[in-house]
């Protein structure tokens, strides 16, 4: 049986054995098969076959009970026995002689006390050889697997070092030898050919954590205190890499004398300069914040939780430790202001509609704050988990907005003044100077005809500060406006004279048609007034977000068109110098820019752009 190399080798070994040498012509062995829990056949005997035929599975009777007590089982007498198998067969006397775990031998014949004990020694025999040589080549084969599992084992451990780029190394402390493997030398990139040297190894972290790494050491071999670190080893080329060490004693047999340090290295380069690019957002991000005075909140629905952002704190005015709820993060709000968050709050976690809103809050300090809270709902597999947003204060913002239009009202009150303390006494006088002017002659009518065009004058810069003051920084509503029927208006509210008026496009924009009247008014007067009769006058598109208003009259120099906008300039004597001034405020009003340029024809062009188109939309 020493040559067989399968149990079933082993098996028709035995039966042959058994029939040929021992005179058992009836045997066989059965092998126990936990798929069917029972012993099925594995070799039979050729006198056996031609009697029984098939072998049956056997998980009854004298053989399985051999099996399961490891005890051998005689019946001389099959008749007579308890528990038999087959109670039909033709068999008397049978003979059942366990091998060990691996099943069991039989032995049968047709005639009755065929199996006396002192015939059994030599059967035995042979059934403890096969018992051995069954667990010879079981122990064989558990050692063949486990083998194969310490290679795949190994394989495994191989590949995973060099992911995740671990090594190990060891130096004995008496000698100064070391042992390095492959992904040691990788980090410290050095041939394998070379031998590891503790000093060289210590020599190579970075000056800044070498200390760190000699004081570990010491307090290792000395003490045998582990260290686990994260320094920066210095390569031959200068590249820096960030590594893990651990250290670990190794005791002698007594347990008292440290002999060796072994331990691990881990190339974290890789992690080290994500943490450090994380670092570096992050920073930026809480500068971002302090700058903007922004902050973020998250509320999980899941959890009924509520997260700030550093910045949120700030604003409210509370310590980094402060846990808020979400009924808190809601009594933070002006009594007037909660319900309409509560609402807004409450669309955005059953509908999913985002909100975006100006409020008030009030410190527990009792200051007012206004802030500018958004929420947008947060999806899982489609289900809203929970409400994201940010949160900015805007109270200086407010503040601002609160003292222009304190600043606005007191202009439209000085505005009125004007209009009422000066134009009455003003109509007065170009009244009486009218009335003078048609009973007088001569060198009278001449003075009267001086005075009255002062008057006039004196007209048109109300007026034109009127409008500065009321319409030149704000507008209203914003509604579609065509430009060929606004220009239309404002051509005949002009005294245009022999001028032409072309409009070259078709334009439609979005804005406030009672303030874009006074910007096409000043310019239609301002070509006019500064060329001849004849001037003409076109509007057109210069581009999907723009239109000009240009003339073929003289033009504006070009030193002199940095100017024009300001506020007083006029090239004529009798010109106000507010014009252009209030075209550039309303436009700006309207998020315009306005510019001056040549026009086609050698006059002044005036292009206008960031213009909302009312017909692309």
């Amino acid at each position: 049986m020493v040559t067989a190399l399968t149990p079933e080798d082993i098996a028709d070994i035995v039966t042959r054995t058994a029939d040929q040498s021992i005179g058992y012509e009836m045997n066989g062995v059965h092998f126990y098969d936990e798929s069917v829990d029972g012993l099925v056949p594995a070799s039979v005997s050729e006198t056996s076959q031609e009697l029984i035929g098939d072998a049956p599975v056997l998980d009854t009777g004298i053989a399985w009970r051999a099996f399961q007590t490891g005890e051998t089982e005689v019946c001389n007498n099959l008749k007579e026995a308890d528990n038999v198998f087959n109670e039909g067969t033709v068999l008397r006397s049978e003979l059942a002689i366990p091998l060990g775990n691996h099943g069991v031998l039989l032995a049968s014949d047709t005639e009755i006390g065929t199996f006396r004990d002192d015939d059994l020694t030599l059967i035995k025999i042979l059934a403890k050889n096969a018992e051995t040589a069954l667990n010879q080549l079981q122990t064989e084969e558990e050692l063949r697997d486990r083998e194969q599992e310490l290679e795949r084992n190994q394989k495994l451990l191989d590949q995973t070092a060099r992911a995740a780029k671990v090594g190990g190394w060891e130096f004995d402390l008496e000698t100064g030898s070391g042992n390095w493997t492959d992904q040691i030398y990788q980090i410290y990139e050095k041939p394998p050919s070379e031998s590891p040297s503790l000093t060289e190894s210590i020599e190579a972290f970075h000056p800044e954590d070498r200390i760190k790494m000699q004081d570990a050491w010491q307090r290792l071999t000395k003490e045998g205190e582990p260290y686990d670190l994260e320094l920066r080893l210095e390569i031959a080329d200068e590249t820096v890499k960030w590594v893990r060490v651990i250290g670990m004693p190794v005791y002698d047999d007594s347990g008292t004398e440290i002999t060796s340090v072994r331990g691990i290295m881990q190339d974290i380069t890789e992690r080290k300069e994500r943490e450090q690019e994380l670092a570096r957002q992050q920073d930026f991000f809480k500068q971002t914040q302090e700058v903007a005075h922004v902050g973020g909140w998250e509320v999980d629905l899941r959890t009924e939780s509520l997260q700030w952002t550093d910045e949120v704190y700030r604003i409210h005015g509370e310590p980094l430790d402060y846990q808020p709820a979400i009924e808190d993060g809601i009594s933070f709000y002006h009594p007037d202001d909660r319900d309409t968050l509560r609402d807004a709050f409450e669309r955005v976690t059953a509908n999913g509609e985002p909100y975006d809103l100006e409020l008030r809050i009030v410190r527990n300090t009792g200051e007012i704050r206004w802030v500018r809270t958004r929420g947008e709902p947060w999806y899982q597999d489609d289900e809203i988990v929970g409400v994201r947003g940010t949160f900015q204060d805007i109270t200086e913002r407010k503040e601002r907005e609160e003292e222009l239009r304190k600043r606005n009202e007191r202009l439209d009150e000085f505005a009125g003044l004007i209009s009422h303390d000066l134009r009455n006494p003003l109509t007065v006088a170009l009244g009486r100077t009218t009335y003078l002017q048609q009973i007088c002659d001569g060198e009278s009518a001449e003075q009267l005809e001086v005075i009255a065009k002062s008057l006039n004058r004196m007209e048109e810069i109300i007026g034109d500060t009127l409008t500065l003051a009321r319409k030149g920084e704000a507008v209203g509503d914003t509604v579609p406006v065509s430009l060929l029927e606004l220009c239309g208006t404002c051509w005949q509210g002009v005294d245009t004279g022999e001028a032409t008026l072309n409009i070259d496009d078709e334009i439609t924009v979005n804005g406030d048609a009672n303030r874009l009247k006074h910007v096409f008014e000043n310019l239609f007067r301002n070509a006019i007034e500064h060329s001849n009769d004849s001037v003409t006058i076109s509007v057109g598109r210069t581009s999907e977000t723009g239109f000009y208003v240009e003339d073929d009259g003289p033009g504006i120099p070009e030193n002199d068109r940095g100017d024009v906008f300001e506020a007083g300039y006029s090239s004529e004597s009798d010109g106000t110098g507010f014009g252009l001034t209030i075209v550039k405020r309303i436009a700006e009003a309207h998020g315009w820019e306005v510019s001056v340029t040549d026009g086609t024809d050698g006059g002044a062009r005036f292009e206008f752009e960031n213009v909302e188109f009312a017909d692309t939309q």
